[in-house]
């Protein structure tokens, strides 16, 4: 992963430059605008003609413009920034994948509206009353954030007859009197293979200038009954989680090293020195789309297939800080964010779903090593106050 970061020249124009997928390179007047829906558009203009206002001239540089930056996801390939596209990608798998971010002052037209101006270019329907509120919520520069996804035929700008077996996934933030729009479109396979990329690079957008995460303190806790010992060098090896309230503390289970700092990650571990497993803690806002949800995506990255609420419920539990949480554990061929099968893995997930956080703690790894590694994945879990 490398850190990328700009300023964005945000033009008070209706955002042009998104492609069909069977074209890359080719823009046309749209019919299902890929722009945000701004406020105050001038009536009476041509289809493709951006908004003119009094106080906000053609090709005007916002004042409040501001920098981003970023981690760019391993295989993605920045392109040079064109039009209202701060950031633009090349997405491996397919030449017409790509990712791009665009943002607007004030509210863009408003969240419905472009989830729906997303919807029409994917050939579906507008979302009906309520579907909106049940999508799941990710945390893009501090704020909780909508992130939908859509299969159909995408026809982009175009209006023409759309490319069948495409997924869109896209992101409204509101933020700081402006909207960021994240977007990505590709086969549906490949979307599928990235959509954890997707939410990773999402969630690492900052603004330029931003203050850092806070730095590791030590301090020591107390082993759970039945723990196996830890070495002094490695009890108590605690972070700061910057989605949690406080301090989140634990206790660091013999064998497990510490890895590298990674985004939106609170600590990361491999346990036995195993590069090929790995154990990390993730806060997001909310309940970042719901327990089912979540327990889903875990499931669908070992190819098993979903299970409903009842299910779900009916789940093993664990005490972490204090509140009953939720255990997954599920055998198979792991596909991660690198789109890479691995066969012969295991997963170990807990979720402790609250308000105004929740906790998120997955360990990956070949299923020998996961199996022996069970009780103290548990213990580490339970260890965290």
């Amino acid at each position: 992963m490398r850190r990328t970061s700009f300023f964005s020249t945000v033009l008070l124009l209706i955002a042009t430059g998104c492609s069909s997928p069977s074209e890359p390179a080719t823009q046309a007047p749209p019919a299902a605008s890929d722009t945000p829906v701004a406020d105050g558009a001038s009536p009476g203009l041509p289809p493709d003609h951006p908004p003119i206002g009094a106080s906000q001239p053609p090709m005007a540089s916002a004042p409040s413009a501001r920098g981003y930056t970023w981690e760019t996801p391993e295989g993605w390939t920045e392109r040079s920034s064109s039009g209202m596209r701060l950031a633009d990608f090349q997405l491996p798998g397919d030449p017409a994948a790509e990712c791009y971010v665009t943002r607007l002052a004030g509210t863009g037209g408003g969240i419905e509206a472009n989830l729906n101006r997303w919807r029409q270019q994917m050939g579906l329907e507008p979302y009906a009353s309520g579907e909106i509120d049940a999508l799941e919520r990710i945390t893009v520069l501090g704020d909780e954030a909508m992130l939908a996804e859509m299969e159909g035929s995408y026809a982009g700008m175009s209006g023409g007859e759309g490319e069948a077996g495409y997924t869109l996934l896209g992101v409204v933030a509101e933020h700081d009197g402006g909207s960021v729009f994240i977007k990505l479109t590709a086969p549906t396979d490949v979307a599928k293979a990235e959509r954890d990329h997707f939410i990773q690079f999402c969630e690492s957008l900052a603004e330029a200038g931003a203050s850092p995460m806070p730095q590791a303190s030590a301090t020591r806790g107390t082993l759970p009954d039945g723990h196996p010992p830890v070495p002094p060098a490695a009890a108590g090896d605690t972070t700061a989680a910057p989605a949690m309230e406080g301090e989140l503390t634990w206790i660091t289970p013999e064998g497990w090293d510490r890895g590298s700092e990674r985004p939106m990650r609170t600590v990361t571990f491999h346990p036995q020195g195993n590069e090929e497993a790995e154990c990390y803690v993730i806060s997001l806002a909310g309940a970042a789309g719901g327990m089912t949800a979540n327990v889903n995506r875990w499931l669908s990255q070992m190819g098993a297939d979903n299970i409903d609420d009842a299910a779900v419920a009916a789940l093993p539990k664990i005490t972490v800080m204090d509140q009953e949480s939720t255990l997954i554990e599920a055998d198979g061929v792991y596909r991660g964010m690198d789109g890479v099968d691995r066969e012969g893995f295991s997963l170990l997930g807990v979720i402790r779903e609250a308000e105004p956080q929740s906790l998120f703690i997955k360990f990956i790894g070949p299923s020998d090593l996961v199996e022996a590694e069970r009780d103290n994945f548990i213990a580490f879990c339970e260890s965290m106050e």
